[in-house]
């Protein structure tokens, strides 16, 4: 079908509107599909180091890393805001994982 036809069909026939709309709906289809494996992608790639290697962890990969919540671990930071286990870089406030490990393993109860 090229725009002639479907001009045609237009103009001949508004009914036959409708009849385009598949044709729309099937092309924003493939437009998300293409977006959607860009994403995964670039994720794939940001994670492309596995936690257990990482240097520093941000507060959400230490709540997964350690299995302790994000509130908690949020609140140690400011309960100590100058810990040994502690990097601020820029405006984020970063954990470095095995000073943190060592951190855990000194307390009874978190």
């Amino acid at each position: 079908m090229n725009q002639i036809t479907l001009f045609n069909e237009v103009a001949y026939r508004p009914a036959s509107i409708p009849t385009a709309l598949p044709l729309v709906y099937d092309a924003l289809f493939k437009l998300n599909s293409v977006r959607h494996e860009a994403s995964s992608k670039v994720k794939t790639q940001e994670d492309s180091v596995p936690l257990w290697e990482k240097y520093l962890l941000t507060v959400e990969e230490a709540a997964e890393y350690f299995g302790i919540g994000q509130k908690r671990i949020r609140r140690l930071i400011s309960f100590d805001p100058a810990a040994d286990y502690l990097l601020t870089v820029g405006n984020r406030t970063q954990i470095k994982r095995r000073q943190f490990e060592k951190y855990i393993d000194s307390m009874s109860c978190v």
